[in-house]
Protein backbone atom coordinates (compact mmCIF):
# COMPACT_ATOMS: atom_id res chain seq x y z
CA UNK A 1 0.00 0.00 0.00
CA UNK A 2 1.16 3.53 -0.65
CA UNK A 3 0.12 6.01 2.01
CA UNK A 4 -0.85 9.47 0.78
CA UNK A 5 0.38 11.49 3.78
CA UNK A 6 3.08 14.04 3.03
CA UNK A 7 5.93 12.19 4.72
CA UNK A 8 5.20 8.81 3.10
CA UNK A 9 4.73 10.38 -0.34
CA UNK A 10 7.97 12.34 -0.03
CA UNK A 11 9.99 9.34 1.15
CA UNK A 12 8.34 6.81 -1.18
CA UNK A 13 7.47 4.34 1.55
CA UNK A 14 5.61 1.15 0.71
CA UNK A 15 3.57 0.05 3.70
CA UNK A 16 2.37 -3.41 4.73
CA UNK A 17 -0.81 -3.13 6.79
CA UNK A 18 -1.26 -5.17 9.98
CA UNK A 19 -4.06 -5.29 12.52
CA UNK A 20 -3.35 -4.62 16.19
CA UNK A 21 -3.32 -8.35 16.99
CA UNK A 22 -0.81 -9.05 14.21
CA UNK A 23 1.93 -6.60 15.22
CA UNK A 24 4.24 -6.68 18.20
CA UNK A 25 7.55 -4.94 18.69
CA UNK A 26 9.84 -7.65 20.02
CA UNK A 27 12.90 -5.55 20.84
CA UNK A 28 14.54 -2.24 20.15
CA UNK A 29 11.79 0.08 21.36
CA UNK A 30 14.43 2.19 23.10
CA UNK A 31 16.07 2.76 19.70
CA UNK A 32 12.94 4.27 18.15
CA UNK A 33 11.84 7.87 18.07
CA UNK A 34 8.33 9.12 17.37
CA UNK A 35 7.51 11.81 14.82
CA UNK A 36 4.10 13.46 14.62
CA UNK A 37 2.85 16.49 12.72
CA UNK A 38 -0.27 18.60 12.19
CA UNK A 39 -3.12 16.84 14.05
CA UNK A 40 -0.70 14.54 15.93
CA UNK A 41 -2.99 11.59 15.13
CA UNK A 42 -0.56 9.73 12.87
CA UNK A 43 2.49 8.25 14.59
CA UNK A 44 5.65 7.65 12.55
CA UNK A 45 8.46 5.68 14.17
CA UNK A 46 12.10 5.96 13.12
CA UNK A 47 15.36 4.33 14.22
CA UNK A 48 17.40 6.79 16.32
CA UNK A 49 20.64 5.29 14.98
CA UNK A 50 20.15 5.12 11.19
CA UNK A 51 16.94 7.11 10.64
CA UNK A 52 14.99 4.42 8.78
CA UNK A 53 11.20 4.59 9.03
CA UNK A 54 10.17 1.33 10.69
CA UNK A 55 6.41 1.59 11.13
CA UNK A 56 3.51 3.93 11.68
CA UNK A 57 -0.04 4.25 12.93
CA UNK A 58 -1.88 6.14 10.20
CA UNK A 59 -4.16 9.10 10.73
CA UNK A 60 -6.91 7.44 8.66
CA UNK A 61 -7.05 4.40 10.96
CA UNK A 62 -4.85 4.69 14.09
CA UNK A 63 -5.85 1.20 15.24
CA UNK A 64 -3.75 -0.48 12.53
CA UNK A 65 0.00 -0.59 11.97
CA UNK A 66 1.78 0.24 8.76
CA UNK A 67 5.13 -1.51 8.46
CA UNK A 68 7.75 -0.19 6.04
CA UNK A 69 8.49 -3.01 3.60
CA UNK A 70 10.49 -1.11 0.98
Amino acid sequence: MRCNCSICKRKGYIIGVLGPDDFSLVKGEDLLTLYQFKTKTAQHYFCKVCGIHTHNRPRSNPKIYGVNIA
